[in-house]
């Protein structure tokens, strides 16, 4: 459901090399509409106090999330956690087989909406599949994983980092990022979308009791024509954060004289006018 978000400094890993890795959108692109733009690399800082082990991270997302998921299908699906973490790579990291199988299922469901908008979505001439599998693998991305007969039929991928412009401009807040919340079709309109969010929303407390953060709140991209994700996330209290890029107002012709009477010129002037809905909006969730 999530369009590739800016590469942003997570709480616990530095930066991958950026001059040989192919990269994310910056969210300038975006946040031009608002007039504001995101800090650069640079600017941004890692406190030493908020360095996350791997492993009790994953096990506060094991009493979170239920080890078994029972469907409206009279099915159940498994759950898998696993979390991206170069520095101890046999600590919990994923087989090379796991996220080319989580790639396939956002492609079936989003691929054609990533042909479509790939260089302004990365701005390089990349294949967006490539482009996403180096975001799948940043440093720090926490997966859970539910499959049947070891296919994974859903899955969650968040990031603990910090982000500014969510309540307001220049905020900055630690935030629970979702990167991808992808459900395979046969499983979508069943509330499956929603407890997946119900136990996300249930873990950023936990997180903060039990590691010591201050993480505010979950934050995700939507396309902006994905009407039912934005209906999914309005629906349980998703919020367009300050530095969001907005529907905007465009007016075609603005200069050109109208010569009729008034109530004319009014209805000249509106058939020249048109929403611009953005690539995408950004939400939180609290």
């Amino acid at each position: 459901m999530c369009p590739p978000r800016p590469t942003r400094r997570n709480v616990t890993e530095p930066l991958f090399n950026t001059a040989t890795q192919p990269q994310p959108v910056p969210l300038a692109t975006s946040s031009s509409l608002t007039g504001t733009a995101p800090p650069s690399e640079e600017e941004k800082t890692i406190s030493p106090s908020m360095q996350i082990n791997t492993q009790r991270f994953l096990e506060l997302i094991h009493a979170e999330f239920p080890d078994q998921l029972a469907t409206p299908r009279a099915d159940t699906l498994h759950r898998r956690t696993f979390r991206i973490d170069h520095a101890t790579p046999d600590n919990g990291c994923p087989s090379s087989a796991t996220l080319p199988k989580l790639l396939h299922l956002l492609a079936t469901n989003l691929g054609q909406k990533y042909d479509a908008c790939n260089a302004r979505l990365y701005h390089n001439s990349t294949p967006w599949q490539q482009n996403k599998l180096h975001e799948m693998n940043t440093s720090g991305l926490a997966y859970v994983v539910y499959s049947s007969n070891d296919e994974p039929q859903m899955f969650l991928s968040f990031l603990i980092c910090e982000e500014c412009d969510i309540r307001k401009q220049h905020d900055q807040h630690q935030v629970l990022y979702l990167y991808e919340i992808q459900i395979h079709a046969a499983y979508q309109r069943m509330g499956l979308g929603r407890t997946l969010l119900h136990h996300l929303r249930r873990l950023v407390p936990s997180i903060n009791s039990n590691l010591q953060l201050s993480v505010y709140c979950i934050e995700l991209t939507v396309f902006g024509d994905n009407h039912n994700a934005i209906r999914l996330y309005k629906s349980v209290g998703g919020k367009l954060t300050f530095g969001s890029p907005k529907i905007e107002f465009e007016v075609e012709n603005e200069n050109q004289r109208v010569t009729r009477t008034t109530a004319a010129a009014r209805n000249a002037r509106s058939s020249r006018c048109r929403f611009v809905i953005p690539l995408y909006f950004t939400f939180y969730i609290t």
